[in-house]
């Protein structure tokens, strides 16, 4: 059962300031900008969806509004949307630092830099017992470099928060290397992937799901999942289409997002209607899945992509530009084949080698779902928040 409360029909009453019970669970309030479909929001529900009922209760505060993933959430929990201004909004410390007070709060957990500042202050006004932030990824505007004052910003705002999590080890890094942080706060906490429900791809399910997107059954399918924005580069998945000289591949994007309609005219323009397709967003992930031959992603930049250790589970082979933590999971001529950034005519050599060496595709697809079993399961990453949280008050 979903509790749902949106901000307006909260009535916040009383101060409950240091109200503290050893009988309830540990109460926890994770802030992000949005709460619909994507890698962070899917991180979000697998961990509330598989910690302990027992030791922990969970409220979710959305700055802005959406939330298309409250559905997939199995537990009961209070939602509020705030709707946050564009720009600043100065009302917004004071209404999560109200939350916080309300639902007696004992940790605040923020998620990228569009949520750290707000959340911190919030924190501290509502007198939470421990502050985390989560690094998850980057905008394309953060992959150039960043203003002094939100450096500045970062640096302040961290000494106060009690962890520092990074989802993979580059991004850990950058913060230590670039003196936004403490190395002693910092933690990488790899995302992880249900086993149990991406299983190795089939072919009997290959052909069902083609079927149900409209994907022609015996192509070879080159697919990608993610947001249609600047920093996924999914112009050179387009270029990389139009390139190809087999006319038995098939290029296909599951995604919404800013570019969709940019996207769409380069594809017509180019007369790639026959063989690139834009299935827009869609929530059975596992069976967009099911579709592909090969996974590609073409970002700019990654912490680390939910979507290639899912694809990687299901034993598809990945391709995928060497950027921020891909590396980290994606073993060169092993799992896969690493890019050097944006080379067109490295993504194009290695699509025509695993199309055309069978035994070597069947490696790359075996090795894909050992590594997921034995690195990225979603249990592993449950113990590591476990650990965190039970450890953070």
């Amino acid at each position: 059962m979903l509790v749902y409360r949106g901000w307006t029909s909260c009535k916040l009453e009383g101060n409950t300031d240091n109200l503290l019970s050893v009988d309830m669970p540990i109460a926890i309030l994770h802030i992000v900008y949005s709460f619909d479909i994507g890698g962070l929001e899917n991180g979000l529900v697998n961990l509330i969806n598989h910690l302990p009922d027992e030791k922990y209760s969970h409220v979710i505060c959305i700055l802005s509004s959406g939330k298309k993933c409250v559905d997939r959430v199995r537990k009961p929990i209070r939602i509020y949307e705030l709707h946050k201004k564009y720009g600043n909004d100065f009302s917004i410390p004071f209404k999560i630092a109200s939350i916080i007070r309300k639902e007696r709060i004992d940790i605040v957990h923020t998620r990228n830099w569009v949520t750290l500042v707000e959340g911190v202050l919030a924190g501290l006004m509502g007198r939470c017992r421990s502050l985390i932030h989560g690094e998850h990824g980057k905008e394309i505007e953060d992959t150039s470099k960043q203003p002094i004052r939100r450096k500045i910003a970062k640096r302040i705002c961290f000494s106060f928060v009690n962890k520092v999590i990074t989802v993979s080890d580059s991004l850990k890094d950058e913060l230590i290397n670039n003196s936004l942080c403490s190395p002693s706060k910092v933690e990488s906490i790899v995302n992880g992937v249900d086993t149990d429900k991406f299983l190795f791809n089939n072919r009997n399910d290959k052909i069902k799901c083609r079927h149900k997107y409209k994907i022609p059954e015996d192509a070879f399918v080159v697919g990608s999942v993610g947001r249609l924005a600047k920093v996924k580069n999914y112009d050179l998945m387009v270029s990389i289409c139009n390139a190809i000289k087999f006319d038995n591949f098939f290029f296909v994007i599951a995604g919404n997002g800013p570019d969709r309609r940019i996207l769409e005219e380069k594809i017509k323009n180019e007369g790639l209607s026959d063989k690139f397709k834009l299935l827009g967003e869609q929530p059975y992930i596992n069976e967009v899945l099911s579709t592909f031959d090969v996974f590609i992603n073409t970002s700019h930049y990654e912490g680390i992509s939910n979507t290639i250790l899912e694809a990687m589970a299901k034993g598809i082979p990945v391709l995928a530009n060497d950027t921020g933590g891909t590396s980290e999971i994606v073993d060169h001529e092993v799992t896969g084949f690493l890019v050097n950034k944006n080379s067109e005519e490295s993504f194009l050599n290695y699509l025509k080698i695993l199309y055309s060496n069978d035994c070597l595709y069947k490696t790359c697809s075996y090795n894909s779902r050992k590594a997921v079993e034995g690195k990225y399961s979603l249990s592993s990453m449950i113990k590591k928040y476990d650990k965190l949280y039970s450890t953070s008050i």
